[in-house]
């Protein structure tokens, strides 16, 4: 059966005016003016009194399905008010796995220019539509923002930026790569509805959750100072602050500054804050040693400390560089405690015992946890480094490289890189990668090692190799290529006497 008249009412908020003319609305408010056509639809509109201050909208004879024609021009209506008084901001994320996302924003904020995407030389364009300017968010790396007064413009720049940046001839359920829509608002207010996307892993989306991303990455990479500089201006939820110093103090010790952390870590502070006292301890003076390893080894009895995967993470380091690699890794394999950071260094273990085959199932086990961090790209690359074969460098270095081109070169991925240019015989480029190392850090051991072996294959006259062995006796000498090489030296200058 049918009505013979439904009808809404739409009320105009103060401020604002709408004009009606054969079902043409104009609304205009404190932002500018929208128009919108509505002789598609079968309504009437008209104002239910004299002020102007309520429109009413009608249909005839209508039923069932018919009758959403009226709520649909009374939302066009409300979206209109709300675009002259308050505008709409959409944000928008980039999401990637190894090539970073670079846009640009030109044409007076009209044009975005998308490039690098997959690693593709295509760039993508998209002229924001009518009313819509785009610029780049000032807190969060990798948005942009868009705002405009019409939903409907602002809200289809959103889907072509979404839709040139589709994944073609590849499982989309696998590769997520591409800009998308991660909130929606007002202009005039910040909050909204916010859009979670979705996918097979959350790497994408960690690090939009993730408070500590970039001074746990920062770590990760080696680049230590960027890593103090961000735990000391960030101001985490309550339950993040510790893990936060953790990482600022594990910088400091990767930094080789043992006493700033002996100093600043207290009886009082937590169980993962002690057990990085404790490697800085370890680390700092020959003396402490064999005290930290007896302590250490007394965690190890009791199962429940090594729960904790910090205090598992730093004893594992600790009985590894007594070259104790079995009890090392029964701390970094306590299933409680196994965590990304863990297995990464269960890899490095395992490839100190010269066992890659090994390695590679930890590194199925990090994958399966999450195979776009960067973690795990660093420990396959440390892998395909270590099993050596063309396919495998080449893999390696690209590995190294892109993660340099994703956030910034470090000593330690400009050796990587190098290490995998020397297995591959390209020592020139090798020697660039390694002087970049020194400017940035003149204290890197793995630095002077690489250069002692690419001054070699280069031809480079004995001094300069001299030199390089020299610096590293100099500031590192307990670092176990060091001390391997004074014990053969020893054992050289003994042979030589005994023969004399």
């Amino acid at each position: 059966m049918k009505t013979i008249l439904r009808s809404e009412i739409v009320t105009i908020p103060d401020g604002v005016t709408a004009e009606i003319r054969a079902r043409v609305i104009t609304v205009t408010g404190p932002r500018g003016k929208l128009v919108k056509d509505l002789k598609h639809l079968p309504i009437d509109l008209q104002f239910a009194d004299e002020t102007k201050k309520t429109i009413k909208v009608d249909r005839w004879f209508t039923s069932g399905k018919a009758n959403s024609v009226i709520r649909t021009t009374c939302s066009h209506i409300e979206n209109m008010i709300i675009g002259v008084t308050k505008g709409f901001k959409y944000k928008m994320r980039f999401v990637y796995a190894h090539f970073p996302i670079n846009v640009a924003i030109t044409n007076k904020d009209k044009r975005v220019e998308i490039r690098n995407f997959l690693g593709e030389k295509f760039v993508r364009i998209v002229d924001a539509l009518d009313g819509v300017t785009v610029s780049r968010s000032s807190d969060v790396k990798d948005e942009i923002v868009l705002v405009g007064n019409d939903i409907n413009n602002v809200s289809r720049t959103c889907a072509l930026i979404q839709q040139i940046c589709a994944v073609k001839n590849k499982d989309i359920r696998k590769f997520l790569d591409g800009i998308y829509v991660s909130s929606t608002s007002t202009s005039a207010h910040g909050t909204g509805r916010q859009r979670i996307i979705v996918g097979r892993s959350n790497s994408y989306t960690s690090k939009m959750a993730d408070e500590l991303f970039d001074i746990r990455n920062n770590l990760q990479i080696g680049a230590f100072q960027a890593c103090i500089n961000e735990a000391e201006k960030s101001e985490p939820a309550e339950d993040l602050v510790d893990e936060r110093d953790v990482l600022k103090y594990r910088a400091l010790v990767a930094q080789g500054k043992y006493s700033t952390v002996k100093a600043e870590i207290d009886e009082e502070s937590s169980s993962d804050l002690q057990a990085v006292k404790r490697l800085a301890t370890y680390l700092h003076k020959s003396s402490d040693r064999s005290k930290m390893v007896a302590a250490v080894k007394k965690l190890q009895d009791s199962e429940m400390s090594m729960d904790n995967s910090t205090v598992a993470l730093t004893s594992g380091i600790i009985l590894a560089h007594e070259g104790n690699y079995e009890d090392a890794l029964r701390c970094l394999k306590n299933p409680a405690a196994q965590n990304l950071e863990t297995l990464a260094q269960a890899v490095q273990t395992l490839l100190l015992m010269n066992r890659p085959d090994v390695a590679l199932k930890e590194l199925k086990l990090m994958e399966d946890e999450n195979e776009d961090a960067t973690l795990t790209i660093l420990s396959k690359a440390a892998i395909q480094l270590a099993k050596g074969g063309p396919e495998n460098l080449k893999e390696a270095s690209d590995n190294y490289e892109e993660t340099m081109s994703k956030y910034s070169e470090t000593p330690l991925l400009l050796n990587g890189q190098a290490a995998a240019c020397i297995a591959r015989g390209n020592c020139e480029e090798a020697w660039g990668l390694l002087e970049k190392a020194l400017e940035k850090s003149d204290k890197d051991a793995e630095t002077y090692i690489n250069q002692n072996a690419a001054s070699f294959f280069l031809g480079k006259t004995p001094e300069v190799a001299a030199r390089f062995l020299g610096e590293l006796k100099d500031s590192h000498p307990g670092h176990a290529f060091t001390k391997d090489m004074v014990a053969k030296e020893a054992e050289f200058d003994e042979l030589c006497a005994s023969s004399a």
